[in-house]
């Protein structure tokens, strides 16, 4: 499995205070005031002391992160690995998983997102984040994912930020909610008494209060400022007059006072600063890097133009320098406890970047090659990148993004490998078919579909000089694969098979992962046309594939899409089987279940309920539905709420049956899913109002989606068809449901869908018994028994309630005397069926209004009465439990346990607990 982006551990550390410090406690009773609400903004310009004042305050809080921020941590990938790895630093178990996803072939942001609030929530002690430095971050990606995170971040967190500029996030309204503390310029700026001690007791500078108060004036108590003024006038015997003559605009201030330090520098240590500005981080032996090998140091191999800055008497090498940066607080700053990694102020580097420029401008690519060649050396191929770009040296940079492109591609690193690619020229990345390949993947992965032709041209241009060789039908699997992807994501259904396979046949045998991703998706395309056999085939070997690579975001799907065809085919004990097959590569080491197992988890979940034992189907549907939502797999949610719901509707709880069909389709808003899903979900609402005796919202439903008891039956629309003859039975239009039946048992027998068959074959008799022709109805039953008795369906005949009750016993009646060649399994199994009618919690569902008011608790006070799971829950609440406690009791959802309570308040007429309970009372429901 790919892994994430090589992480500096220096980034994650807060910079040491310096002794010394004025004290600013103000501005800490601020910051622990902010604790009270969600987000602590600090947002002014550089030099107003953001940093150190929280490094000094954060020190004082009992469990923290930090995380320093720079500009290369603008691909999402990136700054969410890090700021997980922040997060690890409080729990080192935390993020694992959603570090997993994001590192995966794209799953939405917010899905990883999902599961790491989910992980966070569950700390038991509250904490703060602080990210440093925020406004380098430009990515809408990453705004977007801190966006989310700060409308769902768990209560026992609290995220500072700190930075120049302020964040694209809803400010508003968190200052109108009360959840954001901020500290401005105007706010962060020294008083006059603050630049008196920083000036005169920490500096040591002896200015006279007149002094002080003129350069804070003009300064506008900019720290930055104040502090390289005062590095200024160290030692100067003039220091009035220079006072006097420090005026200006703020920007040519800061260019006299930078002017003014480094002057006062040695020349060594000046050139020091200026060849090492190039660097975003510092080290010895990377500095010594850049500066030349030991054979430059002697006379006559310095760089021309620069000479090598270091003294052997004073500094004996570049580590030493820095040290002596650090120590005269000369805009340098420690990343780690050992002082081996520093930056420096990042107004200062700007400042030493421009004087490069300026002066010795013809020297930045040669630095920039030094600084590339050390990085690539180290493993950091990342960092080598960018200054090969910057040294000029664009086909270097092109050889690293070569050889690491589609290790890119893998973690997901779209954002990263589009930019550098951006940076190449054109006529570069057009001559190179690997480079053409992995950018039509970035683009095509990033939804640019025609910017991705475009480079498949190139690429296809390019293979024509090398089709014979192995790398050269290497490329053209590729290039195949891209083009397969890319007609699946346009509907291409016939084209994408073609290409898939063609691919499959070109790529080399060891490229599992992606080989694995190909068949997976060339048995979702064969599934939508229809062609189950091949989606079979082409399922088992992605599942083969994806567990010997090890990525079980493809095992598992996989295995658990080839169980529901199995369960389809009726085939329920190899179905669960498969599901727990899929189960054991979704579970991690230590027993606990991976989000990607609730496709598992809600197909067992449906082969509980079939086999009637509803307590463990719900049991694993509300499992696989709360992982589900970890996952951020809509699909996967909506499938498991439609099986809950027919589970709570068995259970006689129509009122929550519906409340979790409503949250699923809460869920679907924004949000992309399949057409399957969404139709699924409509189907069901149908059947939901048809099991219910209401018959409007399902003529609706029919009417929409423009049903046709003569139009072509296929098995992508099989459940609407099936839907569409119970409700023109529940129509008492018997001759057009038997003709739709007649038409759907041809089909689903001649397909080998015996799940289906079933369920016809039981309308179809109860259909035909309605009409008075008993000996036939009990025919078709006779055979729909013989396809279920051996894998033990019990709810598609206990779901159709008491006509079918009826119907059985009156088959076990007569078949003692009538047909004594029934074996003793089948015998036994008709009492088991008739066992499980007289089983049921509450009277059989209801056909009409009139008859659901019949399973109701009926006060006459009452316009509309609770139903018993109402009066159970009643019970809990005038108990004194909280929501969240009635739903572990009931095993329900809480949001399920808010829609019963919304219906007793209604029905009760009140607005309240204490009113309910009371009113209850009254009434002697309680």
């Amino acid at each position: 499995m790919p892994q994430p982006p090589p992480l500096l551990a220096t980034k994650l550390h807060p910079p040491p205070v310096t002794p010394g410090l004025v004290p600013r406690l103000h501005l800490i009773d601020r910051l622990i005031e902010g604790l009270q609400g969600s987000l602590i903004l600090l947002s002014a310009p550089a030099g107003f002391g953001k940093t150190t004042l929280l490094s000094e305050w954060i020190r004082n809080v009992r469990m923290f992160g930090w995380l320093s921020l720079d500009e290369a941590d603008n691909d999402p990938l990136r700054f969410f690995s890090y700021f997980i790895a922040a997060l690890k630093t409080l729990h080192e178990d935390l993020g694992e998983t959603a570090l997993a996803m994001m590192a995966a072939t794209p799953p939405p942001l917010e899905a990883a997102l999902t599961v790491l609030i989910n992980e966070v929530s569950a700390l038991p002690r509250e904490f703060v984040l602080v990210l440093d430095d925020y406004h380098l971050i430009e990515s809408p990606a990453i705004h977007a994912g801190l966006v989310f995170w700060l409308e769902h971040m768990p209560s026992q967190m609290r995220l500072v930020i700190a930075t120049r500029s302020d964040p694209p996030f809803h400010l508003a309204r968190l200052r109108g909610r009360g959840l954001l503390t901020e500290l401005r310029s105007f706010d962060l700026r020294f008083t006059l008494e603050e630049a008196q001690a920083f000036l005169n007791s920490r500096m040591r500078l002896g200015i006279s209060p007149d002094g002080v108060a003129a350069l804070n004036a003009r300064t506008e108590g900019w720290i930055a400022g104040l502090h390289l003024a005062g590095i200024s006038l160290r030692g100067r015997a003039d220091a009035q007059a220079f006072i006097e003559a420090f005026t200006g605009s703020h920007q040519y201030v800061l260019d006299y006072l930078v002017e003014e330090v480094l002057n006062r520098q040695p020349e060594s240590v000046q050139t020091f600063l200026m060849q090492t500005s190039i660097l975003d981080r510092l080290c010895g032996p990377l500095c010594d890097a850049i500066l030349g090998d030991k054979g430059s140091r002697e006379k006559g191999n310095e760089p021309p133009g620069l000479s090598y800055p270091l003294s052997p008497i004073l500094f004996p090498n570049s580590q030493a320098v820095l040290e002596y940066l650090a120590q005269a607080n000369l805009f340098i700053v420690p990343l780690d406890d050992e002082r081996r990694w520093y930056r420096y102020h990042h107004l200062f580097v700007d400042f030493l970047r421009h004087r490069m420029q300026r002066l010795h401008g013809d020297q930045l690519p040669e630095l920039h090659r030094k600084a590339a060649t050390w990085f690539e050396s180290q493993g950091d191929p990342y960092t080598a990148v960018e200054h090969w770009l910057k040294s000029g040296d664009l086909s270097r940079a092109a050889d690293l993004v070569e050889r690491d492109g589609y290790s890119l591609l893998e973690q997901g690193l779209l954002t990263l490998l589009l930019g550098w690619l951006r940076q190449l020229p054109e006529v570069l990345v057009a001559s190179r078919p690997w480079l053409c390949i992995y950018h039509a993947w970035a683009l095509l992965l990033s939804g640019q579909l025609e910017a991705a032709e475009h480079r498949l041209q190139d690429a296809e241009r390019l293979r024509e000089t090398d089709s014979f060789s192995s790398e050269g039908k290497d490329l053209l699997g590729h290039l195949t694969a891209i083009r397969g992807y890319r007609a699946v994501v346009q509907g291409e259904i016939p084209r994408a098979i073609e290409l898939s396979q063609r691919a499959l046949e070109l790529l080399p045998e060891d490229n599992l992962s992606l080989r694995s991703l190909i068949y997976y998706l060339l048995g979702g395309v064969c599934i939508m046309s229809e062609d189950l056999g091949g989606a079979r085939e082409a399922l088992e070997r992605a599942a083969q594939l994806a567990q010997a690579a090890g990525n079980i975001h493809v095992a598992v799907p996989a295995l658990c899409t080839l169980a529901w065809l199995q369960a389809e085919r009726g085939q329920l004990q190899g179905a669960f089987e498969t599901y727990q097959g899929a189960l054991r590569v979704a579970t991690a080491r230590g027993g606990r279940a991976l989000p990607v197992s609730a496709m598992a988890l809600n197909g067992m979940g449906a082969l509980y309920y079939e086999w009637n034992d509803l307590q463990a189907a719900r049991q694993h549907l509300l499992e696989g539905i709360e992982l589900s939502r970890q996952w951020g797999n809509v699909d996967t949610l909506v499938s498991g709420a439609i099986t809950l719901s027919r589970v709570l509707q068995a259970e006689g709880d129509p009122v929550g049956a519906l409340a979790t069909l409503e949250e699923a389709e809460e869920a679907l808003s924004g949000h992309q899913v399949t057409p399957r899903t969404a139709a699924h979900l409509e189907v069901s609402r149908a059947r939901y109002w048809l099991r219910q005796g209401d018959l409007a919202p399902a003529a609706r439903w029919s009417q929409q989606i423009g049903l046709d008891a003569q139009g072509e039956i296929g098995y992508l629309r099989l459940v609407d068809f099936i839907t569409l003859a119970r409700m023109l039975r529940a129509e008492g239009k018997n001759g057009a449901t038997l003709h739709l039946l007649d038409r759907l048992s041809e089909f689903t027998a001649g397909s080998g869908f015996t799940q289906y068959l079933i369920e016809v074959l039981a309308l179809q008799a109860l259909t035909l018994q309605a009409q008075g022709a008993s000996d036939q109805a009990e025919e078709v039953l006779e055979k729909c028994l013989a396809l279920a008795q051996p894998e033990g369906f019990v709810r598609v005949f206990v779901d159709e309630g008491p006509p079918m009750a009826k119907l059985l016993q009156r088959m076990k009646d007569e078949g003692g005397r009538a047909r004594p060649e029934r074996s003793e399994g089948m015998k036994e199994y008709l009492d088991r069926l008739l066992a499980a009618f007289s089983d049921e919690t509450k009277d059989e569902r209801p056909r009409t209004k009139a008859d659901a008011q019949s399973v109701v608790v009926r006060p006459s006070a009452l316009v509309e009465p609770l139903t018993a799971r109402e009066i159970e829950l009643l019970r809990l609440v005038a108990a004194g439990l909280s929501n969240q406690e009635i739903a572990e009791k009931l095993v329900i959802a809480v949001g399920t346990v808010k829609a019963h309570t919304a219906s007793i308040y209604s029905k009760l007429e009140v607005r309240s607990r204490t009113q309910a309970v009371a009113r209850a009372r009254e009434l002697g429901l309680l």
